[in-house]
């Protein structure tokens, strides 16, 4: 399977990094509007080109907003939206993981956490139990949302 990140800057390359680590993708290649390299395959606007079963696309945007518009365009489509879980980051077997998020080495996401739509749990943040982060949420620390009665 081939991971396409959209956006080759800062954030691209480190998804880009732990897609590779993560051992999951044959190739992962980017599309970038500005951008230029063997690995940059064409500008974002050609997301549909790379439609097929054997590619997952992920938008590496700084801007949570575009982010969040990217991944729709990629869902939308019938795209599959990657999720990257780097494999020395801890995330329990009962927390809910989102489509679209990253999990970064050395983070802990906790049982009965969920991730929403966009996350991105940074290098050693810590996510404890029960909680629930929303959509387009970027954690650094600890984050504790206890809700009564989960």
């Amino acid at each position: 399977m081939k991971l396409i990140i959209l956006g080759a800057g800062g954030h691209g390359q480190v998804v880009a990094d732990l897609a590779r680590q993560a051992g999951r993708y044959e190739e992962v290649l980017f599309l970038d509007d500005k951008a230029e390299g063997a690995d940059i395959v064409g500008t974002c606007a050609d997301y549909v080109r790379f439609q097929n079963q054997n590619v997952e696309m992920y938008p590496a945007f700084g801007n949570n907003a575009g982010r969040v518009q990217w991944e729709n365009k990629i869902l939308e489509a019938g795209i599959t939206l990657a999720a990257i879980i780097h494999p020395l980051a801890y995330v329990s077997p009962k927390a809910e993981i989102a489509a679209g998020c990253v999990i970064m080495p050395y983070a802990v996401v906790n049982t009965g956490t969920i991730l929403k739509k966009a996350c991105i749990v940074n290098i050693g943040a810590l996510v404890d139990h029960d909680c629930i982060l929303e959509r387009e949420k970027i954690t650094c620390r600890r984050e504790q949302k206890w809700i009564p009665g989960r």
